[in-house]
């Protein structure tokens, strides 16, 4: 029953930002994502934490990039109301650098994975690479509430972007890759420990999906890195970086990691040119690796 709530509420806001313009929507956005920055104590801190480490910063600073990352959160909620719009007019609002990355890739018949982030807006991010990439296929986390999980997903697939989620995501991935298709892969999350290798982002391990790198290995296509950033026009940058071959040396476990070390630092790097545009609230480090079992006995003991 809470979750219909849930749904309705959302549906009602959602039909309230479209008397309001493009503008007005970013505007109460920003107004209540800053509401959510005071009340939210653990996410605030979560945050803080995260940027305050990430950057060398002292919490006081975090604070003001942090402060600056609500309101980009705030902007993105006005934006995906008018998702259509800007798909509409999508030459108004986006602007590309790199595309002869992709065009070397188009010559090819394989497709190839495009690796990107929680970094500026990544669900208006779409719009950019279905119009100018193609389209692709999306892994995307089911949202637990299945009412507000179909209504995003019904907007989505407006727009033309094919998702893939819920069980057997992997041998669906393989299926699309067989057939020459493109993936998207969002890969700045914490992994579970079983699906994930451990590689350095901002000087910490961080369990990191390693299914980009078991696919880019198996079946020999590249990365494409890319990112979709808000301009100072409140417009949008489409920037592509040069593809990553996969790195082979005949070690699965060690190229894995590898690969995936590569994916992590062009990530990185990114986030430190883009730090109010980054997910700082997403507990990044929560999974770390397990202590060996000497340490783990000294703990015991004191």
């Amino acid at each position: 029953m809470m979750d219909y709530v849930s749904y309705l509420f959302l549906k009602f806001f959602y039909i309230f930002l479209r008397f309001l313009g493009l503008n007005g929507a970013r505007r109460v956005g920003e107004n209540l994502t800053m509401l959510w920055f005071y009340l939210d104590k653990r996410r605030r801190k979560i945050a803080l934490n995260n940027a305050s480490f990430a950057l060398d910063i002292p919490v006081r600073e975090a604070r003001k990039i942090v402060k600056r990352n609500y309101h980009h959160y705030g902007k993105i909620i006005g934006e995906i109301v008018y998702w259509k719009k800007i798909y509409r007019n999508w030459e108004n609002f986006f602007r590309f650098e790199n595309l002869e990355y992709l065009d070397e890739l188009k010559k090819s018949d394989k497709g190839f994975i495009i690796l990107t982030g929680h970094i500026g807006n990544w669900e208006i991010a779409s719009i950019g690479f279905v119009k100018k990439i193609g389209r692709g296929a999306a892994i995307v986390k089911p949202i637990n509430n299945r009412y507000i999980d179909n209504f995003i997903t019904s907007i989505r697939e407006e727009i033309g972007i094919d998702l893939i989620t819920g069980k057997n995501q992997v041998f669906e991935m393989m299926k699309r890759i067989r057939k020459g298709e493109n993936l998207v892969f969002l890969l700045d999350q914490n992994a579970p420990a079983r699906e994930a290798v451990f590689v350095d982002f901002f000087g910490k391990p961080a369990s990191t999906f390693k299914v980009v790198a078991l696919l880019s290995l198996k079946f020999n296509i590249p990365v494409l890195p890319a990112y979709c950033v808000r301009r100072d026009d409140a417009k949008f940058l489409v920037r592509l970086e040069s593809p990553i071959f996969p790195i082979k040396s005949g070690n699965l476990d060690k190229d894995v990691i590898k690969n995936t070390q590569k994916y992590t630092t062009f990530l990185e790097n990114v986030i430190k040119k883009y730090p109010e545009q980054w997910f700082w609230v997403h507990n990044r480090w929560k999974t770390q690796p397990e202590k060996p079992d000497e340490e783990k006995q000294s703990n015991l003991h004191g």
